[in-house]
């Protein structure tokens, strides 16, 4: 946690110092990016830890689109424009898809806006390398996704029926001030009644109005014409990831269209993580408006928008922790039993079919005239010393969940035996007659896994040793 806050922390300021040109800015932003009210709950409420990657890592997105559409080509450093995307692009893959999807998505909206831009073919090449760079340094994790989401069947194959419009935020959330610790995300159930702290936060929707207003009333005079578009795009974007976010955006008419809307809508389970784009955009138009004043050069007038925003932070998040601190009960652990939970929450990546209430750890199931003896269980594995002095074949049931990589062998003569999904897809081992001999379970990846490693390992050291050149050039 402490890590993952500090990189937030750090990663904002850097991304936003480079995007605007001064630190202030860059402190300023990352104060609010930081102590976002969403980000706070999804940190220290749910421990989504994924998602908090994900959050840490948006900054990258920011500051790369907006080098890649603002930065004049014909700059040296152009070419290298690429590299805040492909360290958010490959990043946030490796630790949460449905951050990625939601990226994803926008990407595409913002390419087709600046379709005239993308075409050009300097910045089609950096766009270019953003995809090919990303896939190679993430070889190593999607080889083995994708392999077993083409050969394998599990849950995730199966939620296309599963709804999700019901579960999005009311519009009043949007507007909230002063959040509290509640629990329920279901709001079809329960209203807003002991509502989690889902929102924006006041002082984002300040900075949106503020930019909204001066862009109505035509006095964005001291604005670069690209300090402009990045508050237009930054509201516009905002603007459409909190209708997303609502129970009113019609997510199950879309889910209705065909299989792959269903697959894509269902997967993101709760329409409240298109907040997550919210977050970050006015986060960038709260800069721009802090740009706005600092060019005005008027002190006194920064102070106060700068005062103003902190004690608004204050209001919502501040507010927010404070509430947190005082009202949770402390939890009491008084040994290594205490420790951990079993929860699998939507169980996606399980085997279809499979009971998680049946997860229970036992020493080998026996059949026949099996027999067990001297079990170890392993971290990924397990070995026991199997007799079977019955004249048929029988099988040994693990407390081990089966995915495809698990084999058994007897440890003294190296011969395999038949290792298969048994009862709810527990680890099954088949042991011949008049067998007698120490038999180990482990999960031994397929080899195609380690080249997916090696190029992901090649990649990482093609580009240090380019960017070590790159450094003495310059020196």
């Amino acid at each position: 946690m402490f890590g993952i806050v500090t990189a937030t922390v750090l990663i904002a300021y850097y991304c936003f110092k480079k995007i605007f040109g001064e630190p202030y800015i860059g402190v300023f932003c990352s104060m609010l990016y930081s102590l976002s009210v969403y980000r706070i709950y999804k940190t220290y409420h749910c421990g989504s830890w994924g998602e908090c990657f994900g959050i840490m890592l948006l900054p990258f997105f920011a500051y790369g689109f907006y080098r890649v559409f603002t930065q004049d080509i014909h700059e040296e450093s152009y070419k290298r424009s690429w590299v805040p995307l492909t360290i958010g692009f490959s990043l946030v893959v490796q630790s949460h898809l449905l951050t990625g999807e939601m990226v994803g998505l926008f990407t595409i909206i913002l390419c087709v806006i600046f379709w005239k831009k993308v075409i050009r073919p300097k910045t089609f090449i950096v766009l270019a390398k953003t995809v090919v760079y990303s896939v190679l340094l993430s070889a190593w994790f999607l080889v083995p996704f994708v392999d077993y989401m083409t050969t394998g069947d599990f849950v995730i194959h199966h939620v296309s029926g599963r709804t999700i419009q019901d579960r999005g935020v009311y519009p009043a959330h949007l507007l909230f001030t002063y959040f509290i610790s509640g629990e329920s995300v279901f709001f079809d159930e329960t209203g807003m009644y002991d509502s989690a702290p889902m929102g924006i936060g006041i002082v984002l929707i300040t900075a949106l109005v503020l930019f909204v207003y001066l862009l109505f009333a035509g006095k964005t005079g001291g604005l670069s014409k690209e300090e402009k578009k990045l508050g237009v795009v930054g509201s516009v974007f905002s603007i459409a990831a909190m209708v997303m976010s609502l129970n009113l955006f019609p997510w199950d008419r879309i889910q209705s269209w065909n299989g792959i809307t269903a697959t894509l809508v269902s997967s993101i389970q709760f329409p409240n993580r298109f907040l997550t784009i919210a977050n970050i955009g006015l986060t960038a138009v709260a800069g721009v408006m802090l740009q706005y004043f600092m060019k005005r050069k008027n002190k006194a007038v920064t102070a106060c928008y700068v005062g103003g925003m902190i004690l608004l932070l204050g209001c919502g998040s501040i507010h927010l922790l404070e509430y947190s601190l005082n009202h949770w009960e402390p939890i009491r652990i008084y040994n290594s039993e205490g420790m951990g939970t079993g929860y699998i929450a939507g169980s996606e990546y399980l085997p279809f079919g499979v009971d998680p209430w049946k997860f229970v750890y036992h020493d080998p199931v026996c059949t026949g005239d099996l027999e067990a003896t001297d079990y170890k269980k392993l971290s990924l594995g397990a070995e026991a010393h199997l007799s079977n002095n019955g004249e048929d074949a029988e099988s040994a049931s693990y407390a081990l969940l089966y995915y495809k990589g698990y084999r058994a062998f007897d440890t003294d003569s190296g011969e395999e035996l038949k290792c298969y999904p048994g009862e709810n897809c527990e680890v099954e081992v088949e042991v011949p007659a008049g067998f007698d001999g120490n038999v180990r379970v482990e999960f031994d990846s397929p080899v195609y896994w380690r080249v997916g490693e090696i190029v992901t390992v090649l990649t990482l050291l093609c580009m240090s040793i380019s960017f070590c050149r790159q450094r003495r050039r310059e020196v």
